[in-house]
């Protein structure tokens, strides 16, 4: 039985994730037509090259910060002086970040690029002053749903009345991130119920510095993934027609992980506060094998129905001029899957239980493999190799997180779990792909998803699959206490 506060906050992250992938099916194919790959390549370069400094701003204190305010929040006066130790460190690093990237990064690149650099400083300044990291550590994450999703929405309708034409571009870099910045502004209302004001005869920020470096470690190889890619590929090649297909194939993936590492990122405080709280076994056992079997459920059939369905879904969503992302995609679908299980696996198994040395090493392998093949078939292979890449080094960061936490979880034990997931995707892949309709596209992918859908349900239903039969056992439940009343 997961315990009401975990359901409730999956519950909210799900639904933040809901929306947070539901907004760009709106808006994306929008920005396709009205901006080109080669702007929407410009973008991407300029925020590829903002991110390192909002790595270097964030110093790992993010996640640092999430685990140490789960094993305190109990205290009210360790929370609060734990709050402000960080907050200002972050603050001090904002500055610096922010003088740095405004006189050297600013002046480089075209006309367009240095302009965008200019807005991309939105960036820095809102990651500088995030404190959600405080409410994720509380396990209050309805309550950073709720902000992200209603700003996310009001966002929507600004881009369809600024962003007209080509133009635009600057506003739309605009549009963007400001609403990040207002996103991590929505919070501070509630931060201040939380947290009591600063004792500076107790704080002591130098404390801080040596932890947080070892989950500063993570930021960068996840940087070198997100961003280092990008950079790579509009330096080496100089086209920024690769950056852009490369961007909106990627951006796809991306958008499919975050729904379900959206489960991952609730479970890890509740993780943290068990392991710390000497309740490794019983309740941290259980909670790991269900989220697990919950991650592979979700995310083996999303990656063969991403390959399946890729070349209908990138003509209808993208439009003209971007066929080269359906063949992008059909590669970078596989990080769905691995990244999806690595974070599972990596939470629970490897920093919930204090073992953040062995999450940097593989993360850290996987990241040099990434950059240094990276620079041998880039200018070769332009985007086709970024992306083999991309799948190639993050299949051994998962081997190697397998590896390191294979007290609590081995290989053949996943192998197991995902048995029939992986039957039933298969066939799901093998009905789907054959699905053609010429003259309509649109009809050719509903109908694609449609039979996946029936065809991975029915399958794990045939074959009494636990997790489906849990959940449709919860539906009736849910069901019947409603006509109930």
């Amino acid at each position: 039985m997961i315990p009401k506060k975990l359901s409730v906050n999956i519950v909210y992250n799900v639904l933040n994730q809901i929306v947070l992938f539901a907004i760009p099916l709106v808006t994306t194919p929008y920005i396709a037509r009205v901006l080109s790959p080669e702007l929407i390549g410009d973008y991407s370069f300029t925020l590829a090259n903002s991110s390192y400094f909002v790595l270097l701003e964030c110093l790992g204190f993010s996640l640092y910060g999430q685990i140490k305010v789960a094993s305190v929040r109990d205290d009210r006066e360790k929370l609060s002086c734990l709050f402000w130790e960080i907050t200002f460190l972050k603050c001090i690093l904002l500055a610096v970040c922010m003088a740095v990237f405004l006189c050297v990064m600013v002046p480089l690149g075209s006309d367009v690029q240095r302009k965008l650099h200019l807005i991309m400083a939105l960036n820095i300044l809102a990651n500088g002053i995030d404190m959600t990291w405080l409410l994720n550590g509380l396990e209050e994450f309805k309550v950073t749903a709720l902000r992200s999703m209603l700003v996310r929405m009001i966002n929507v309708p600004l881009i369809f009345l600024f962003v007209k034409s080509e133009n635009d571009i600057y506003a739309y870099a605009f549009i963007m991130q400001f609403r990040t910045l207002a996103e991590y502004c929505a919070v501070f209302p509630y931060i201040r119920k939380n947290i009591d004001s600063p004792d500076f005869g107790k704080i002591s920020l130098r404390r801080h510095i040596r932890p947080s470096i070892v989950f500063f470690i993570p930021g960068i190889v996840n940087t070198v993934f997100s961003s280092a890619d990008k950079t790579m590929l509009g330096a080496i090649t100089g086209d920024s027609y690769e950056v852009g297909v490369y961007e909106q194939a990627n951006k796809i993936c991306d958008l499919c992980m975050s729904m379900i590492s959206a489960v991952s990122n609730v479970i890890l405080p509740r993780a943290t506060y068990l392991y710390q709280n000497g309740k490794a076994g019983g309740e941290a056992k259980k909670l790991l094998n269900m989220s697990l079997r919950a991650a592979m459920m979700g995310a083996i059939p999303i990656t063969l129905g991403i390959a399946a369905i890729a070349d209908n879904f990138v003509l209808l969503f993208f439009g003209e001029g971007y066929e080269k992302s359906g063949t992008l995609l059909k590669i970078l679908c596989f990080n769905v899957l691995f990244v999806s299980l690595s974070n599972f696996c990596s939470h629970q198994c490897l920093i919930a239980r204090g073992k953040q040395k062995e999450y940097n090493i593989a993360i850290c392998v996987s990241g040099l493999i990434n950059v240094c093949l990276d620079a041998f078939l880039t200018a070769r292979y332009a985007s086709i190799g970024v992306s083999a890449v991309s799948v190639v080094a993050r299949m051994i960061g998962l081997v190697l997180i397998i590896w390191f936490g294979r007290e609590s979880v081995g290989a053949a034990k996943i192998v197991k779990m995902s048995g029939k997931y992986i039957l039933a995707a298969m066939l799901m892949y093998v009905s789907v792909f054959g699905i053609s309709l010429m003259n309509d596209v649109l009809l050719s992918l509903i109908l694609q998803i449609s039979v996946g859908l029936v065809v991975y349900g029915g399958t794990l239903l045939i074959l009494r699959d636990d997790m489906v039969i849990a959940l449709i056992s919860g539906i009736k439940m849910a069901v019947h206490r409603k006509q109930s009343k």
